[in-house]
């Protein structure tokens, strides 16, 4: 029993060490292949360093593969393209399945290097995945993640870019982020993500040049959140959310103008979903859908030419509002029991200096409570029964 016991124990020795395997490649110069693969056992590690100027001619293409299978393995890929520009593509490629993996995936390419392109796959519960870029343009993120309780980072400056996450599991969280004052021209970024207690988070700082760009959030299932914030012009951002028990919340800073507007806009089908908007500057607009029962809009607007729509079929909604200096809001309500009024524990929604409410309530026992001060306007329709309507003006 002795010799038995001593073997086995040997047994897991070597494997617990073959386990903790680590490969490491750097490479310098043009045309930089690199691939490596880790299968089985824990704590692997796998990094891949590339460099190349694409002032050399012909410049040629950086190629850098990592793939691992099994729990708590790390891969690195950095890429870097320095130079004037005209370098068109290069690859980085991770690829983990297992629990607790963790992945980093960063690209450098300045000037007018472009067509980078970025792919992280995940397949397992745990798995973490960052991937940043800085520089260059029409460059791609890809995320791919198959698991519970996964997180993955996205961030970058560059231009005419694209990322995309898309996530199937619960209880899982995605993050982007665009962060420039002189880019951020023609970016496209989406999060997909299917399942429960999932959290998807965009953001946009392109500061007074940052422009042109478009950002998704689609969400299946209940119990997920979602927020975009956006400060620029000429942004339009969107938050999808299908299922019950959803949060949305978007704000939006910045002055936009009549040939470039900012655009926010939340749609939510299911029941007792709530969706937040916070709009402030100038000339930016911001829309909100919802179809089912018990839903919440809350609706806060401050500044000139701001115009938000809420639109809202069910029963026993709810649209909260507060605006001034100015702006916009166009409510409709279908349906019975719903109810036009303050944020928090206020009874009474605002509009104030010169600000403009068009109110239309369809069905029965609706619901407004307003006050309006320094010339706002209100233009109030209700059809159905025992609806009440009171508008106080000072």
């Amino acid at each position: 029993m002795k010799k038995l016991n001593f073997v086995f124990a040997m047994v897991l020795s070597v494997g617990f060490v073959m386990g903790q395997n680590t490969a490491t490649v750097s490479q310098t110069g043009d045309n930089g292949q690199a691939s490596i693969t880790q299968g089985g056992g824990t704590l692997n590690v796998a990094a891949v360093t590339q460099a190349e100027s694409a002032l050399n001619l012909p410049s040629g293409i950086q190629k850098a593969t990592v793939k691992q299978t099994g729990n708590s393995n790390s891969a690195i890929v950095g890429q870097t393209e320095t130079g004037g520009g005209g370098h068109v593509t290069n690859n980085a490629y991770i690829e983990q399945i297992g629990e607790e993996n963790k992945s980093v995936q960063s690209t450098y390419a300045g000037n007018y290097n472009s067509g980078q392109n970025v792919w992280g796959k995940q397949k397992g519960n745990k798995n973490e995945l960052n991937q940043t870029w800085q520089g260059g343009y029409t460059n791609s993120f890809n995320a791919t993640m198959t698991g519970d309780r996964n997180k993955v980072n996205q961030g970058w400056k560059a231009s005419n870019s694209h990322g995309y996450v898309t996530i199937l599991g619960s209880d899982n969280k995605a993050t982007q982020g665009l962060y420039n004052d002189n880019e951020g021209y023609s970016i496209g970024i989406k999060i997909d993500q299917i399942g429960d207690l999932n959290e998807a988070t965009q953001e946009f700082k392109g500061g007074a040049q940052g422009h042109n760009n478009v950002g998704t959030i689609l969400q299946t299932g209940d119990n997920n959140e979602a927020a975009q914030t956006v400060n620029g012009y000429d942004v339009y951002a969107k938050i999808d959310q299908l299922g019950d028990n959803n949060l949305a919340t978007q704000t939006i800073t910045g002055n936009s103008n009549f040939s470039s507007l900012s655009y926010i806009e939340v749609a939510q089908d299911g029941a007792d979903n709530t969706a937040e908007q916070g709009v402030f500057g100038n000339n930016n607009k911001a829309k909100t859908t919802q179809t089912g029962d018990d839903n919440v809009a809350k609706t806060i607007q401050n500044g000139n030419s701001n115009q938000v729509v809420v639109l809202q079929m069910g029963m026993a909604n709810k649209a909260n509002l507060t605006q001034d200096g100015g702006a916009k809001a166009d409510i409709n309500q279908d349906g019975d029991n719903n109810t036009l009024m303050g944020l928090v524990l206020d009874p009474m929604a605002t509009s104030l200096n010169g600000s403009t409410l068009d109110l239309d309530q369809m069905g029965n026992g609706n619901t407004l409570h307003l006050q309006q001060t320094n010339g706002a306007m209100a233009t109030v329709n209700q059809d159905g029964m025992t609806n009440t309507s009171i508008v106080i003006q000072n």
